[in-house]
Formats: structure tokens, sequence, C-alpha cells
């Protein structure tokens, strides 16, 4: 199974699906950062929260997505990494 799989992540949102022309106020400087990752390596946490009907699923979803797929990317690269005489380390 796949890291997507993995996180069950209901919604098939994208970073780059999320709209900062709605009037949902999101600003796009405090959301973009998030979408590389670091608040993970930090091991912080992020809270969303607003009213119903705002988005929060859709942008938690469009942060796992975001998540699983850097993941992926950094396991990949790190097998990449390990070929030395064709074996993958």
């Amino acid at each position: 199974m796949h890291l997507k799989g993995l996180a069950r992540l209901h919604l098939d949102a994208t970073i780059e699906d999320i709209s900062f022309r709605a009037p949902r106020g999101l600003n796009p400087s405090l959301i973009l950062p998030l979408a590389s990752g670091q608040w993970i390596r930090d091991g912080q946490t992020v809270l969303v929260s607003d009213a119903m009907g705002s988005g929060k699923s859709f942008l938690a979803c469009a942060l796992g997505h975001q998540t699983c797929r850097r993941l992926a990317e950094s396991v990949v690269g790190i097998a990449g990494m390990g070929k030395t005489d064709g074996a993958v380390i």
C-alpha cells in the first residue's frame, strides 16, 4: 500500500488546488510554507480551525497529500543514493 492509502485522506486535494482568491481569507504567506514540510521536520503540529464549510478538511488533505509526495520523493532519492555496484542499500 502506498503512503496516500495509509494516510486515508478522504479528499483528493492538492496544494496547487488551493484558491487564495476565494473569500476565505487564506493568506498564501502562511499556507504555502507549510507545503515544504519543515513543520514536520521541526516536530511541530498544524491546527486548522475555522467555521463549518470553510475548507478545513480540504486544506488538511492538501497538506497531507503534499507530505506524502515529499516523503515518497525522499525515499526514492535515498534509494538512488545507495546504488554502488547495482545494489540498493
